[in-house]
C-alpha cells in the first residue's frame, strides 16, 4: 500500500473498462481539492485561532462568545462532512474522530450555557464553572490537536505548519500572562482587605 499524502495524491482519475476511457483529474484544479483547501482554512481560523483567543477575552474581559465563531465552526465541520461524503476510499478516522468530538462538545457546551448554568448564588454554580472549563480547554486542545492533523493530511509546506504553532504558542504566552496577573491582582486585594480589617479592629485596652 503506497502512501496516500504528497505525489501520490497528485492527480486522480476514473477508468471505464468497457469503453477504455481514462478522465484524469488534476488536483490543483479538482473542486474536492479546493474544498479541501476551504475547509483547512476555515477550520485553521475558527477552531484553531478565534476559539482560543476568544476563551481568553471571555475569561479577562468578560466579552460573550462572537457569533462569527459558531459560523466558522459550523462551517468548517459541514466541508469536513462534504468531503468525507465525497471521498470514497480515503479515510482519515483519527481527523475525522477528532472533527465529530470538537462538534459535540462544542454543542454540548453551549447548550448547557443557556440552558442549565445556574445563578451565582447558587451552590451548584461551582460544578458547572469546573464542567464549563474542562469542556472548554478540553474543545481547545483538540482543535489545535486536530489542525496538525490537517495539516499532515493536507501537506501545505512547512512554512504554513510552522507559522500556525507560533501563532499558538503567543497565544498560549498571552494566556499564560494575563492568568499570572489576574492571580497577582486577586491576591493583592485580598492582602489589602486583610490589612484594612486588621487595621480597623478594636484594640484591647
Amino acid at each position: 500500500m503506497h502512501s496516500v499524502s504528497g505525489p501520490n495524491v497528485q492527480s486522480f482519475g476514473t477508468l471505464d473498462f468497457l469503453s477504455g476511457k481514462v478522465e484524469t483529474i488534476r488536483r490543483a484544479t479538482s473542486s474536492v481539492f479546493k474544498v479541501k483547501i476551504s475547509h483547512g482554512i476555515i477550520n485553521t481560523v475558527s477552531w484553531g485561532i478565534l476559539m482560543p483567543v476568544g476563551a481568553i477575552v471571555a475569561r479577562h474581559f468578560k466579552a460573550s462568545d462572537p457569533a462569527w465563531f459558531h459560523v466558522g465552526g459550523i462551517a468548517g465541520f459541514a466541508t469536513g462532512v462534504w468531503l468525507g461524503h465525497k471521498s470514497s476510499g480515503i479515510e482519515y478516522k483519527g481527523h475525522r474522530c477528532i472533527g465529530i468530538t470538537l462538534m459535540a462538545l462544542a454543542t454540548l457546551q453551549v447548550l448547557v450555557a443557556l440552558c442549565l448554568r445556574p445563578k451565582k448564588t447558587d451552590k451548584r454554580r461551582v460544578f458547572w464553572n469546573w464542567f464549563h472549563y474542562l469542556v472548554g480547554y478540553g474543545t481547545i486542545v483538540l482543535g489545535v490537536v486536530n489542525i496538525l492533523k490537517g495539516f499532515d493530511i493536507l501537506q501545505p509546506g512547512k512554512f504554513w505548519k510552522i507559522s500556525y504553532l507560533i501563532t499558538i504558542i503567543v497565544i498560549g504566552c498571552v494566556a499564560v500572562i494575563l492568568e499570572a496577573w489576574k492571580w497577582l491582582s486577586l491576591w493583592k486585594r485580598k492582602t489589602a482587605q486583610a490589612a484594612e480589617e486588621k487595621t480597623d479592629m478594636p484594640m484591647e485596652v
